[in-house]
Parts: C-alpha cells; sequence; structure tokens
C-alpha cells in the first residue's frame, strides 16, 4: 500500500537523491585519500561522513516505502570521478573543492529545496528538509575554502 502512496516525481526525487550520495560518499573517500591540504582531507571526512549517513537515512526511508533505489553511481558522476582521478597535488584538491564542493553541492542543494516545496511525500520532504542544512554547511565550507586559496594566492599590493 504504501508503495502506491509515492508518487512517479517523489520517486524520481529520491532516485536523483540516491546516486547523487553515492558519488559524494564515493568522490569524498577518493579525496581523503588523495587530498594534499589537510583542510581538503578534512573536508573530504566530513563529508564521506555526513553523506554516508544520509545516503543511510534515504535507503531506510526509500525500504519503509517499498521504492528501490540505484545501487551505482550514475553514469556522469563516475565520469567526474575518474576526471578526479587523473589530477594530482594541488589540482585534485582545487577541483575536489571547486567541483564537488560548490558545483555538486550547489546541484544537490537545487535538489533538495525542490525535493522540500514540491514532494507530496512527507516523510521525503522532512527527509530533505533535515538534509538542506547539511547542505548548505558543505557548500559555504567550499566557498570559504576556495576563496581562501584565492587570497593566498593574490600578491600583496606593493
Amino acid at each position: 500500500a504504501q508503495a502506491a502512496a509515492v508518487s512517479a516525481p517523489d520517486r524520481s526525487l529520491m532516485t536523483l537523491a540516491a546516486g547523487a550520495g553515492l558519488y559524494e560518499l564515493e568522490v569524498s573517500k577518493l579525496a581523503a585519500s588523495k587530498a594534499v591540504s589537510a583542510e581538503v582531507k578534512d573536508y573530504a571526512l566530513m563529508l564521506a561522513k555526513h553523506h554516508g549517513e544520509s545516503n543511510e537515512a534515504l535507503r531506510q526511508l526509500a525500504a519503509r516505502k517499498s521504492v528501490q533505489l540505484v545501487a551505482e553511481i550514475p553514469a556522469d558522476k563516475k565520469a567526474r570521478i575518474e576526471a578526479l582521478q587523473g589530477l594530482s597535488s594541488e589540482g585534485f584538491d582545487r577541483a575536489y573543492v571547486d567541483r564537488v564542493g560548490i558545483q555538486d553541492h550547489e546541484a544537490d542543494t537545487r535538489l533538495f529545496e525542490n525535493m522540500a516545496r514540491d514532494a507530496s511525500d512527507p516523510d521525503l520532504r522532512a527527509f530533505a528538509e533535515k538534509t538542506l542544512p547539511v547542505l548548505r554547511t558543505h557548500l559555504d565550507a567550499a566557498k570559504t575554502m576556495a576563496s581562501n586559496r584565492r587570497q593566498a594566492q593574490t600578491p600583496a599590493p606593493q
């Protein structure tokens, strides 16, 4: 009975969120081992922890609603991981912060804002509302790291 209660748009939102979550977890594990900067490593570990928790919460919600989630990272996101794997040292750190920390978290935040606003299932809306502040924290932290990096690279006025 519950499976029928989850609309097709809500199932789609859950599937998108699951794919994004799997990607965030995997790419952050990569960054935790590959990043040069301690700040980026710490950020990646935080993301891996938070996205792991969020993935599990979504998995449990989907199980209660009899919704089958994706088990693999979407192809476009796999390609992003592969592109990052090819980078080294500071280039990796910069790309991880810019792509995963900023670009991906802007997209994740939009997805979860849409879910919180548009989902017809109240449990899915509640999940999105609970997750949004964490995603915003991740985005803000990445923007701060990127800004600090730019400031450190700017030569002092003569």
